[in-house]
């Protein structure tokens, strides 16, 4: 994937312009947002390949503001831009999607840096799609095919494509892009059973209740 526009969306105006300035040299079509509302607004109405995106902004709060986008526009990389107080909720934005972090105040070679290393993973990585049909366009070799023989042969065709060196959250990121999906199948297969949904996926009530917070699902019953 190759990165052209971004979303900067940051509470203080100086870094808006600074930003935009230095995304603009670089070739980047750039939109701003100063707020959460406005942020989500502009994301409904354009595509962004990358948000930059203030944990602390003004309006919804930043970390509500990942979940909706990684909901809604589950292709965008969100790179969280956090003052070092705020390095809490900085980890928990990471556990939620978020591709990678700034910590504040960041110089503008650290910014090029971390696009480019965005941009690399990006193209590399497997999406959510590409995971959950596993079998479009192979049919399985024999009747007794396992799900994991399918898994694996996607994995080790995609993983002898990347720079494995240049990753350090692969493991992060495919968790992520498959385990909202998959509790959904599961609840939706149940009809929004949490005890019999937990008990097919092998984990206690409790734990699924925090999956279902965290990830933002919405449960519904007898469907």
């Amino acid at each position: 994937m190759t990165i052209q526009r971004i979303l900067v969306a940051d509470g203080e105006e100086s870094i808006r312009q600074v930003l935009t300035k230095a995304l603009k040299r670089q070739g980047f079509n750039v939109d701003l947002a100063e707020d959460g509302l406005q942020a989500r607004n502009l994301a409904q109405k354009q595509h962004y390949d990358l948000v930059l995106l203030d944990i602390n902004i003004p309006g919804i709060q930043g970390t509500d503001l990942l979940k909706q986008f990684r909901t809604d526009h589950s292709n965008t990389l969100i790179i969280i831009m956090t003052a070092e107080a705020m390095m809490e909720n900085t980890i928990t934005a990471m556990r939620n999607g978020a591709y990678d972090y700034l910590t504040k105040p960041f110089d503008l070679t650290a910014l090029a840096a971390t696009i480019l290393k965005a941009e690399k993973a990006a193209a590399q990585v497997l999406t959510a799609i590409d995971f959950l049909d596993l079998t479009a366009g192979k049919k399985p070799q024999r009747q007794d095919e396992s799900l994991e023989a399918l898994v694996a042969h996607k994995l080790e065709n995609s993983l002898a494509q990347m720079n494995l060196q240049e990753m350090n959250n692969l493991y992060e990121m495919v968790l992520h892009q498959i385990e909202r999906p998959l509790i959904n199948i599961v609840l939706k297969k149940t009809r929004g059973n949490q005890i019999k949904t937990a008990e097919v996926l092998g984990i206690n009530r409790n734990t699924l209740r925090k999956k279902i917070k965290i990830l933002d699902i919405e449960v519904k019953r007898g469907n």
